[in-house]
């Protein structure tokens, strides 16, 4: 035997090490599909193997983790459409269950506040101009009657315009608009013949509206109004038709106030509540007092507070349409009223009393006299629209303060905050 063939036997060790790294190998692989008997989690998953329990628990990391992003996701999409759908569409205030969006308003606070500014930066402009030529000696008796006269006109505009100003006559202007549009249907129902008058032409809303466009002060312009407010030409067009047919109510009510006109002869027993309105009504149907007696006098000393009326037995004189408290004629008015007529109960007030009231005599044909009837016809919108704010047959929400100053609704131009030339008496006027 030489010396190669006896090294031979030593290689099988060598050889035999190789199958016990494969059983190690076999080995893990049978840990691992071992049940150990530990729960997963709350006492389950004891029945699981390590792998299927590792195999879980990446599942959840998972879903847990996808839960997490889709949740952020859900709440960024919810805020999104929360500030650009939700709260732009929900209600400032609503009149007879229709709804003024904090958009319309939003719209109609801008466009309201940008004319009122160019109006005002035009009077401004003329009043310097005025101002130079009274410095260069021009001294004529009709430049200072005008620059007087501007004066007095200026100081009304800069105090009107005032954040608080101008976001109450907006909502009231959007509150009016309803009103008006509906107190129209039913005039245009009673007298069709009154629908042109009631009703805004197309070609007077473009006439505004070009002249709007034009008034924009130097280094101002349509365009970046438009940009900064997020608005389009609709929203502006919209936002004169509210004042157009404002305008129009205004006309026409004016129209129906002649003379001789229908006056009624009443009397009343004023309160400052409804609750004692209520007893004293109960009093006089207990009494079944239908007649000026004595005894209506008592009631009326007793529980009027009106002071012009109370010792008369509240006796209000011949009334015709527009001399009276707007909310009472609402009452007296009906076309269906006729002499005797007792309210069935308290009358609310535009002043906010309440009223027990009776027809005591109605003629169709009464004159008014001239000065008084032109007061009536420059205050006619004015009139009617404060006896449709407390007619019954009218809901008018609570407007939300809030949203009316909230810093989305106001205009990104112009500044209502601007400050401005103080035209006051105690002010300083400027000088050229």
């Amino acid at each position: 035997m030489n010396n190669s063939t006896a090294q031979q036997p030593k290689q099988r060790p060598s050889q035999a090490r190789t199958p016990q790294r494969t059983n190690v190998r076999r080995q893990t692989a049978h840990l691992e599909g071992r049940r150990d008997g530990k729960p997963l989690i709350f006492g389950w998953g004891k029945h699981l193997t390590r792998a299927e329990k590792a195999r879980i628990q990446t599942i959840a990391a998972y879903s847990f983790g996808g839960l997490v992003l889709a949740s952020l996701i859900g709440v960024f999409v919810f805020a999104v459409i929360q500030q650009n759908v939700l709260i732009p569409n929900s209600a400032i205030v609503t009149i007879n269950g229709t709804s003024i969006s904090q958009d319309l308003y939003r719209r109609t606070l801008a466009y309201n506040a940008q004319d009122q500014w160019n109006i005002l930066q035009k009077d401004i402009a003329t009043y310097n101009d005025q101002g130079q030529k009274i410095a260069n000696g021009d001294k004529s008796t009709d430049l200072m009657n005008a620059q007087n006269a501007l004066v007095s006109q200026l100081q009304t505009q800069t105090q009107g315009y005032k954040q608080a100003a101008i976001t109450q006559n907006t909502i009231d202007l959007l509150v009016n608009n309803q009103l008006i549009q509906q107190g129209a249907q039913r005039i245009i129902k009673d007298h069709p013949g009154a629908d042109k008058a009631l009703t805004p032409a197309q070609s007077e809303i473009d006439k505004r509206f070009d002249e709007f466009k034009k008034a924009f002060p130097t280094g101002q312009s349509y365009a970046n109004f438009l940009s900064k407010n997020n608005m389009t030409d609709g929203d502006v067009k919209a936002a004169i038709t509210l004042h157009l047919r404002q305008e129009m109510m205004q006309t026409y009510l004016a129209s129906q106030f002649i003379s001789p006109a229908k006056q009624i002869h009443a009397r009343q027993i004023e309160t400052n509540d409804k609750a004692s309105a209520q007893q004293a009504l109960d009093k006089i149907r207990k009494e079944n007092l239908t007649a000026p007696t004595a005894n209506w006098n008592d009631v009326a000393k007793t529980a009027s507070v009106d002071p012009n009326s109370k010792d008369a037995g509240g006796d209000m004189g011949w009334i015709a349409e527009g001399t009276n408290d707007a909310g009472l004629e609402v009452w007296l008015f009906d076309p269906a009223r006729k002499v005797g007529d007792l309210s069935a109960s308290p009358v609310g007030s535009a002043g906010g009393t309440y009223s027990v009231i009776q027809v005591l005599g109605i003629e169709q044909a009464k004159p008014i006299e001239a000065s008084q009837l032109q007061g009536l016809k420059d205050n006619a919108l004015n009139h009617w629209l404060s006896g449709q704010r407390v007619a019954p047959f009218n809901k008018i929400s609570t407007p939300d303060s809030d949203a009316m100053q909230a810093t989305r609704n106001l205009p990104q131009t112009p500044d209502l905050n601007a400050q401005l030339p103080d035209f006051s008496p105690q002010g300083q006027v400027p000088s050229n």
